[in-house]
């Protein structure tokens, strides 16, 4: 089954494809690779007229060739050779797919859907080459322009979105040497991780500098990991070795995901399979006595694709007892049942263990190195447990589009022990429980619809729960050098009622290498059961009594971006996106009895956040290279003041630099900068001030056949820094440390 979509004239085809025969050949003076293949049941839907030099493409003839077959091609290769043949006698295609391999295609049943002008056979056998070059040229357009899921949520061309989305690839992931998503997604623009120590701590992140990371959501391959009321999520216990790619989509616009995406949405498309059976076995060693092993196997057997992952890790930590024991496990099936429909079935398993030493009470004036490692608490264990699980199905729906659904179910388990010996003194046990389904119509609509039940205990609690409908709907519009996408999302949340969010999108190529993008969309962040809920109570302090407050209402906001994107070169991209939110009925914890403690949660706060975000690529020979950024201000009201002031842990810039370089002998170097400016610990620049620092680490990797060897530093210039606080401690990060390690690859 292939489906395409040419980006420009706004027309997609849809068929089935069955091999005919594979031969060598001399095309264009040149020695080819010939694939024949036969497509049948093709569908073709146009949605604009087709006319005359509209496209600005060239005509070529060359003299080895028929007379009658005419070459169409809107790019060449370096030595002239055309892409794309068609021949308007016999309909057939010729394109390259890969530098010498051509492929032969011919339709023998066409169906045409749309009001076409004089000429219209021959219009539309022109629009269906034109439709199928660039998407079928597999080395290079799909590369520099692949399908993007977390906007619109179907595969869309890069080139047609705006510019506030980023994607992070396998490879990149690799060059990080990251074993959790905390290491990876701090090179991107408008990230801001903060790590409360080193591997297995507690991490979270916020896009845009958003007050709090409960307003961006985390899915792996659709699944809301937070939920809509659950949300805390620990993004140092999501590993990377299954990760095929990661979709960031920064600001309000994600808004078909429902709630809690005011920041945005970052989406984790995990591996399904292997171009072959291949397996893979992992050790490194990592300062502070830290080992880590990984095995993965992917392949298929006849219909079924599958990739499974192991790791295990042991680490004493930087600090005292911040040591981790980890093991995890994930898993992926898909069967492909034929005629384009296919089944899934995934599942993953975390158990995790480690020392909770809450910061150093060491003012952050004498670090040096080794007093800030001495914690505020040498016994307290926490431990947890995560599982979860998707099963999603695909299929075709006539020549309409497709419909894809997908169950998934999470479960956390949360202890905090004073000893290890201890009884709990905190437990709770999350549950979430849901379906998503949605029909991509081949016009460019979709439609869609989830249900959700999130449910927690805790120790001392009782038990809650709350559950989440939602309905949405988005068109993609193709009106010449724009792209239109409106979509719109209801839901209907279990204590607080409806929410009405809608999007405007809009894309103007005004060139092939230069396009400008503007987006309003309005989203909200649910409270969670924690701030509804929650009773904590203490008979020897009643002074620090705090309660949830069930009539909380929704965050909700609206954001503005507009952006442009220019390919300088073939190898050169720089794009810009300036924003500006404003969140409305902030949930912030308030003092209602006047004894200077806070005492629930109230809607009583405001906050626009604006700034620039930047980024830029480079592949130059050997060297690429990839630099991001952001100037940011995030202003708030606070309970007890309606002035705007400087939010807390909000730095103003942030930039990251990575040169990856590759060597001969298989051999790969890569040198990376990170760069945070001074932030504080309170509102309105109150508080211990964290200094700016700036971050450089290396890694020099060597590929032997089937043997990788590497060897990293981290921190090289040893900075003393911190990111974030515990009880009102910060926690030191570490300083220089090294690491290396080996794997094996069997094919």
């Amino acid at each position: 089954m292939f489906y395409l979509r040419h980006q420009f004239l706004g027309v997609r085809a849809s068929g089935n494809i069955a091999w005919e025969n594979r031969e060598s050949r001399s095309i264009g003076g040149c020695p080819a690779t010939v694939i024949e293949k036969n497509l049948v049941s093709t569908t073709v839907h146009a949605r604009n007229e087709v006319m005359d030099g509209k496209v600005g493409l060239k005509t070529h003839k060359p003299g080895d060739l028929p007379k009658k077959r005419a070459i169409v091609c809107s790019r060449t290769m370096d030595d002239g050779d055309p892409k794309a043949s068609f021949d308007l006698f016999d309909i057939s295609l010729r394109l390259l797919v890969e530098p010498g391999v051509f492929l032969c295609l011919s339709l023998p049943e066409i169906k045409i859907r749309r009001k076409i002008m004089n000429r219209s056979f021959r219009a539309v056998t022109l629009v269906v080459f034109l439709l199928a070059a660039p998407f079928l040229h597999a080395s290079e357009d799909d590369q520099n322009d692949p399908a993007f899921i977390s906007l619109t949520r179907e595969g869309t061309p890069v080139s047609k979105l705006p510019t506030n989305i980023s994607v992070v690839t396998a490879q990149q992931i690799h060059d990080t040497g990251a074993k959790t998503l905390t290491d990876v997604l701090d090179m991107l623009p408008g990230v801001d991780v903060s790590r409360s120590g080193e591997l297995g701590t507690l991490s979270t992140v916020r896009l845009r500098g958003v007050p709090t990371s409960n307003q961006v959501q985390i899915l792996v391959d659709d699944q809301p990991l937070g939920g809509v009321s659950i949300q805390e999520i620990n993004i140092g216990l999501i590993p990377v070795d299954n990760i095929e790619r990661i979709e960031v989509v920064r600001g309000s616009s994600p808004i078909l995901y429902g709630a809690n995406t005011i920041g945005g949405v970052i989406h984790i498309i995990t591996k399904k399979k292997s171009d072959a059976t291949e397996a893979q076995l992992g050790f490194e060693a990592r300062s502070f006595s830290t080992k880590i092993n990984t095995a993965q196997l992917g392949g298929q057997a006849g219909s079924l694709n599958y990739f499974v992952t192991g790791s295990h890790y042991e680490t004493e930590g930087y600090m005292d007892n911040s040591d981790a024991n980890d093991t995890s496990v994930t898993s992926s099936f898909e069967y492909d049942l034929g005629n384009g429909s296919n089944v899934g079935l995934s599942a993953d398993f975390i158990d995790h263990e480690l020392g909770s030493p809450n910061g150093t009470a060491v003012p952050f004036d004498q670090w040096d190195g080794v007093k800030e490692r001495v914690p505020n608490s040498l016994t307290q264990r926490v431990e947890n447990g995560i599982s979860r699980i998707r099963l999603k199905g695909a299929t075709p729906v006539g020549a309409f589009g497709h419909l894809q659904s997908t169950f998934y179910e999470s479960n956390e388990s949360y202890k905090l022990r004073l000893t290890p010996s201890s009884d709990p003194l905190a437990t709770f046990d999350n549950e979430i429980i849901g379906n998503d389904t949605r029909l991509v119509f081949t016009n460019g609509l979709v439609f869609g619809g989830s249900y959700e039940r999130d449910a927690r205990e805790s120790l001392g609690q009782l038990p809650r729960d709350v559950t989440n409908w939602g309905l949405y709907g988005q068109h993609e519009l193709n009106l010449d050098k724009f792209t239109v996408f409106p979509a719109l999302r209801f839901d209907q949340h279990g204590t607080f009622g409806n929410e009405w969010n809608p999007r405007l999108s809009l894309v103007y190529r005004a060139f092939e290498s230069w396009k400008v993008s503007a987006n309003a969309a309005r989203s909200f962040r649910a409270p969670t059961l924690v701030d509804l809920y929650i009773v904590a109570t203490d008979p020897f302090f009643p002074a620090f009594d705090f309660y949830g407050n069930p009539n909380l209402k929704p965050e909700t906001a609206w954001t503005y971006d507009l952006g442009t994107e220019v390919d300088v070169t073939r190898n050169v991209q720089v794009s810009m996106t300036g924003y500006h939110t404003q969140i409305e009925d902030r949930i912030t914890a308030v003092d209602t009895d006047g004894n200077g403690n806070n005492d629930t949660y109230n809607n009583l706060s405001r906050a626009e956040l604006t700034g620039i975000e930047m980024a830029l690529s480079a592949q130059t020979g050997i060297l690429s290279h990839s630099i991001g950024g952001i100037v940011q201000q995030a202003k708030g009201t606070t309970p007890t003041s309606t002035q705007f002031v400087h939010l807390r842990l909000t730095p103003r810039y942030l930039a990251h630099y990575q040169l990856a370089m590759s060597l001969p002998m298989g051999m790969r170097f890569i040198n990376s900068l990170h760069y945070v400016d001074h932030q504080y610990q309170n509102d309105n620049k109150d508080g211990i001030k964290l200094p700016s620092y700036l971050l450089w680490n290396v890694r020099l990797e060597e590929k032997i056949k089937g043997v990788t060897l590497f060897a990293a530093i981290n921190n090289i210039s040893d900075k003393i820094y911190s990111e974030s606080f515990t009880f009102g401690n910060p926690v030191p990060q570490a300083t220089r440390n090294y690491a290396g390690g080996v794997s094996l690859t069997f094919r």
